[in-house]
């Protein structure tokens, strides 16, 4: 089995977009992203700082990574590894009934809190990170299959953005009826 050339471009740029994005949200909120850590209560408060710089460089690593072929393949499987580890964080908070905490998927104005929609998307994420570990297929690619690759990354993209929203207004839903 293998990928086709333009659905695995569509996705390496999409996720690489997503990491970057997020690599930059965090570093320009750093303060405010230690905090989201430490409320997930996983890590250790004397590594919480440590973990606010690591994943951040992890992340842009991945978001650029997935952009270079020769460095795709272990920065697909640092991806798949950082959307499960954000996935299960996430389902164990859920778990224990802690759910009034920042997912730290965005910032500022557009805090969303966790729940079992954002943890399914993070696993549908990695589905589709795992998609770039298939061989690609040697079929040429034109002019035309770039501007594909071009819209099929933007709606990659709107389509994550559509996601979020949908699960930020279930949950807001769910709040006013309560």
């Amino acid at each position: 089995m293998t990928n086709d050339p333009v659905f695995h471009y569509i996705i390496s740029f999409a996720l690489s977009l997503l990491f970057l994005t997020s690599t930059w949200q965090k570093l320009q909120n750093m303060h405010e992203f230690r905090g989201i850590l430490q409320s997930y209560q996983i890590v250790n408060e004397k590594l919480i700082a440590l973990a606010a710089r690591v994943i951040p460089a992890v992340e842009l690593t991945v978001g650029a990574g997935l952009l270079i072929p020769q460095t795709q393949t272990i920065c697909c499987v640092l991806a798949v590894g950082l959307l499960l580890t954000y996935a299960i964080a996430m389902a164990l908070n859920i778990k224990r009934g802690n759910v009034n905490i920042d997912c730290g998927c965005s910032f500022g104005a557009l805090r969303q809190t966790i729940s079992s929609g954002l943890v399914w998307r993070n696993i549908f994420l990695s589905v589709a990170a795992t998609s770039l570990l298939l061989p690609v297929g040697l079929r040429e690619t034109s002019y035309y299959d770039y501007g594909i690759i071009v819209f099929g990354a933007v709606q990659f993209s709107l389509l994550y953005l559509t996601a979020n929203t949908l699960i930020d207004q279930q949950l807001t839903s769910k709040e006013l009826s309560l």
